[in-house]
């Protein structure tokens, strides 16, 4: 086995970063109104939500992320390379929070984000990535777990394809267990909601790569996943964070 895949399996895990604190994303308000009460709903759901959301833009900010961090390489000691490379970063950090259209998942969003940045600052002091803290923490930048993951990757040398793919599966895989927890779906059942939609993320991946959008030309289309986060707050009772 090839040792350097190791990070790559821990930024994959499914409780990286938050460990037992999980976001459903609007998922738990779509189990408990009954839009999803079966495996084909489960899937659909996650279709739509790839196709308008995850394709849209989880994916462009990993890829831009991985970009500008792979050009800034051997320049974090140039002051105008990191004002632009600042600059860049500051904006796609506001139109992936400015995007989430629910206060849920703009808040849900911005803590996985943040303990990315913490957790890859402690596992990898060498990666920059304390810069990205100093933005957050003096308000020009919120804090994006896709932004971060693009960030750490480059940094470990990963290719930005390996990059979009584990990020968009971790996603799709912690959503699934969510649903697994909430008990309408086994976790057999889940596990083959998830290999059924390998081809869905590795089509999204080798669109991102082969057509990407002009920077920052990307938004949020999964509208019916967005309303079903902001409803989140008024159920009964609530597993999860968002």
């Amino acid at each position: 086995m090839d040792i350097a895949m190791l990070p790559l399996l821990q930024l994959a895990d499914s409780s990286f970063p938050t460990g037992a604190f999980s976001h459903s994303f609007g998922l738990e308000t779509a189990l408990a109104e009954g839009s999803v009460m079966s495996t084909k709903d489960l899937q659909e759901w996650l279709e739509g939500l790839i196709v308008g959301s995850l394709a849209t833009m989880e994916a462009y900010a990993v890829y831009f992320s991985h970009e500008l961090v792979s050009k800034q390489a051997g320049k974090w000691n140039d002051d105008l390379f990191n004002q632009k490379f600042s600059a860049s970063i500051e904006l796609l950090d506001l139109r992936m929070t400015l995007s989430k259209l629910s206060k849920e998942s703009r808040v849900g969003s911005v803590k996985i984000g943040r303990q990315y940045v913490r957790m890859g600052i402690e596992l990898y002091p060498d990666a920059q990535l304390q810069m990205y803290d100093r933005m957050i923490l003096s308000g020009a930048c919120w804090g994006n777990a896709a932004l971060a993951h693009g960030w750490v990757c480059a940094y470990l040398s990963v290719s930005v394809e390996t990059a979009i793919l584990t990020h968009l599966y971790t996603t799709v895989n912690a959503l699934i267990q969510n649903a697994v927890r909430s008990a309408p779906i086994g976790q057999t059942q889940g596990q083959h909601i998830l290999a059924s939609l390998f081809t869905h993320i590795e089509k999204v991946t080798r669109h991102t790569i082969e057509q990407p959008p002009a920077f920052l030309y990307f938004g949020n289309a999964a509208v019916l996943h967005e309303i079903q986060a902001m409803r989140h707050e008024t159920l009964y009772s609530r597993l999860f964070m968002s």
